[in-house]
């Protein structure tokens, strides 16, 4: 009989009920049913890693983010931001204050914006009147600059002269110049040298001013909706929003706020922990509420909330929130708990993580460093939800709904968390940055290791029972893609190993090998004889080799005793 072999992850709190894990194989569905009714479900491998370079920071890469246009990415490894171009040539740009953990990059079409929790970041890719394309600069400290005041109808021009360190935004309280005195028009500068209009009218200068940005200058997590940046404030209920960078608006496209443009989630007092942009919406995920706002045109702050759209679940980790399907999935907490995994619908959440996920981050010492990516590939969208402090990967897989663990071998044989720490789709690739070293890679179908370290494969399939009598197994064939191995080196004659256990996994049999064939040996099959009886028996099979690694089915021939 062909049993259901393959299939997802699922390790109950109580392995006797389930015990089904799936490591480094993802399960995809017949479309078009066969005439046998066989291979209804097959396992095909996740893709390797196939290294494209290494930053010389040599850190953590903490966030990648592709720029309009599409012909350049930003990625941040260490406290270092660079430029990659579709090339893979690299080129540093700035400093950030931080080192460590994650980064969220946004642009408007001509400013892009980077948030470490620390500071507000910005970097010229576009053109600006009076800024040099390429200019990159923190917002935490003031706009420094030479400017000189004189008399105009309405109030007075601002004339500033270089060099400009920082931004001049809009509604910016100008320092140096006379109380009150505020930024209301881009003249021909756009946050750099140039001319502007002021509110108060007055001749003085040229001597040392400076402006500061918004309301506050520090934020965990940026998005762009309508060309304006909306942030955090971390540890806070308020967000901000940049001025709007209208495309076609003369100057427009400041990535500068003005001090009033902010404001609270104020649906419910908890804190802001991340927000996301959905269909020109903006959704807040608090600490244990959420709530959506919309862009009504107002001022100072353009954003109001909508009526009717809150809810009573929060943002366990704010870098889990990742965009699925039409909307974001995260990693939920509330008043009653956390732990779930939530995909928006709408304006309700859905949960998405089963009892057996669910019981597994349970079990970690720490979720609020979770982070997720999402990426497409081969008709499959997956949501890859890394720990961490709890060295684990998860992934769903949206298109299947059901869930795999991934992970990375190391020397002495232990496993750890998938080396992808972020992801961008760039170049016409899926690149990823690791966690550790500084790598950039590009996920490949026909790679079948992790930067030249073997990928572990490990199927655990469901519990085999007929009314718990004893049953004889005479034999086991996996239907694998046949004729898979390599010329030379390890993978020339691939091996699959087999174990069983007969107490509900709690116990295992001593591995036996099958080759599945060598190069080019398409009728070669994988057939484990003679493997006794149990009354409960789970197969594992588990796989090292390099090579492309796909189960179709699994053919059992088994015999139960009559009492």
């Amino acid at each position: 009989m062909d049993f259901n072999f393959c299939g997802g992850s699922y390790t109950a709190r109580s392995i006797y009920q389930q015990a089904e894990r799936c490591i480094n194989w993802y399960c995809e569905n017949l479309q078009v049913e066969r005439n046998d009714g066989r291979a209804r479900m097959a396992l095909y491998p996740t893709p390797g890693k196939q290294l494209l370079l290494q930053f010389p920071d040599q850190a953590e890469v903490r966030g990648l983010g592709v720029l309009s246009g599409s012909t350049v990415m930003l990625a941040v490894c260490g406290s270092s931001v660079y430029t990659v171009s579709t090339g893979f040539i690299i080129n540093k740009i700035g400093t950030l204050s931080s080192s460590t953990g994650p980064v969220a990059i946004a642009d408007n079409g001509t400013w892009a914006m980077i948030v470490d929790g620390i500071a507000r970041y910005v970097y010229l890719f576009g053109t600006a009147a009076g800024i040099t394309t390429g200019y990159f600069t923190s917002l935490a400290t003031p706009a420094m600059f030479t400017g000189q005041i004189v008399p105009a109808t309405g109030g007075g021009t601002l004339t500033v002269t270089g060099p400009v360190t920082g931004v001049i935004g809009l509604q910016q309280v100008v320092s140096g110049a006379a109380a009150g005195t505020v930024i209301t028009a881009f003249l021909t500068g756009a946050g750099g040298v140039g001319t502007y209009s002021v509110s108060v009218s007055q001749t003085i200068g040229p001597i040392p001013m400076s402006c500061a940005d918004g309301a506050f200058v520090n934020s965990n997590f940026v998005q762009e909706v309508d060309t304006f940046f909306v942030y955090t404030n971390p540890n806070s209920n308020e967000w901000g929003s940049s001025n709007s960078g209208s495309p076609g608006v003369i100057n427009a496209g400041s990535p500068s706020s003005q001090p009033l443009s902010f404001s609270f989630k104020d649906g419910s007092a908890d804190y802001v922990v991340c927000l996301m942009v959905v269909n020109r919406e903006v959704c807040l995920l608090g600490e244990r509420t959420y709530e959506w706002w919309v862009d009504q045109g107002s001022y100072p702050f353009p954003f109001a909330r909508l009526p009717g759209t809150s809810g009573q679940h929060g943002c366990a980790a704010a870098y889990s929130v990742s965009r699925l399907g039409e909307s974001f999935a995260f990693l939920g907490k509330d008043s009653r708990g956390q732990g779930y995994v939530w995909r928006m619908a709408g304006y309700i959440p859905e949960r998405i993580s089963t009892y057996a996920v669910e019981e597994a981050i349970s079990n970690y010492p720490i979720i609020s460093d979770a982070r997720a990516y999402t990426y497409q590939k081969d008709g499959h969208e997956f949501y890859v939800l890394n720990f961490p402090s709890a060295d684990a990967t998860w992934v769903y897989d949206n298109n299947v709904g059901l869930w795999h663990e991934r992970a990375w071998r190391d020397t002495n044989n232990v496993l750890h968390r998938d080396r992808g720490n972020c992801a961008a789709n760039f170049s016409n690739q899926i690149i990823v940055g690791d966690w550790q070293n500084g790598n950039l890679y590009s996920l490949q179908d026909g790679i079948y290791t992790d930067n030249g370290q073997p990928i572990y494969r490990m199927r655990q399939a469901t519990h085999l029972t007929e009314g718990l009598r004893r049953v004889e197994y005479n034999a086991l064939q996996l239907q694998f893609q046949p004729g898979v191995g390599l010329v030379s080196g390890q993978g020339v004659n691939p091996i699959a190993t087999m174990s069983w256990s007969n107490d509900g996994g709690s116990t295992w049999s001593t591995p036996h090998g099958k080759p599945i064939g060598m190069q080019g040996k398409y009728r070669a099959r994988a057939i484990w004889r003679r493997l006794g009886m149990a009354r409960d028996r789970i197969f594992k099979v588990e796989v090292t080799d390099p090579v492309n690694w796909v189960i179709i089915s699994c053919e059992l021939d088994a015999v139960a005793e009559d009492s």
